[in-house]
């Protein structure tokens, strides 16, 4: 009697210990991220090719593969995966209209038990030739009817180039700036640009400075500027 309890309970821990560990598993080959280093805006829109793999023992099935923004695109090539079978993602990433560090995501779901939702990270930092700072944008702070307020920015050249800045425009009348005339900025030289308006009404101010450039890549450098014009007590607004 005892030997049957025993192969009983020994054929149930087997059932169990298959069951337990028969199971899909999904497995990126290569790790969960993708950094591609240094890039220009030339590159884009950034290419890879992500690998899905299932190393369990039960079929894989791919639920939803879901990006975070616009800007990246992943179409999956095959939703179920056997056993040790493998399927791909062409993923591409737009950095057009960015500058520094890029990170974005790109949401996978399954049906792997212990990794339903995986997070697979897309790296990239993006160097322009031109750069403003200490922001990218101009801030203009206390504005008020009638009242002269200055913003000042550094463009500064990170090409191994020079760069000639010529064309400096702005969409106000009320905007002048002290830049005006055809300007080279060797590699790693910076210049001052100073921004300085008098407001004519009250409300929100939305600035636009553009500046050729004759760098190929980067033909156009655009800086827009914000503020709030408060009315003025001597002025009629």
């Amino acid at each position: 009697m005892y030997r049957n309890i025993i192969k009983i309970v020994s054929v149930f821990l087997i059932v169990f210990t298959n069951f337990a560990f028969s199971q899909p598993k999904i497995e990126i080959v290569g790790g969960a991220t993708k950094d591609w280093g240094k890039v220009t805006p030339k590159q884009s829109p950034l290419k890879h090719e992500m690998i899905i793999k299932n190393a369990g023992n039960q079929t894989l099935k791919i639920t939803r593969v879901k990006p975070t923004c616009g800007c990246t695109t992943a179409p999956l090539k095959k939703s179920e995966l056997k056993p040790g079978e493998t399927t791909t993602i062409d993923v591409t990433l737009s950095i057009q209209g960015n500058s520094g560090k890029m990170h974005k995501q790109i949401a996978i779901e399954s049906n792997d038990p212990n990794n339903s939702y995986l997070n697979y990270m897309l790296i990239a930092d993006v160097v322009l030739p031109l750069t403003v700072s200490p922001t990218t944008y101009i801030p203009f702070n206390d504005l008020q009817v009638g009242t002269e307020s200055t913003a000042k920015l550094k463009i500064k050249n990170t090409s191994d180039a020079n760069i000639v800045l010529s064309k400096f425009q702005t969409n106000m009348p009320e905007i002048q700036l002290n830049l005006n005339k055809e300007t080279t900025l060797s590699p790693g030289q910076e210049i001052e640009l100073i921004t300085k308006v008098k407001p004519s009404k009250s409300g929100n101010l939305s600035a636009r400075i553009s500046i050729t450039t004759s760098n190929k890549e980067f033909p156009e450098l655009i800086i827009n500027g914000f503020g709030t014009v408060k009315p003025s007590p001597f002025f009629n607004n």
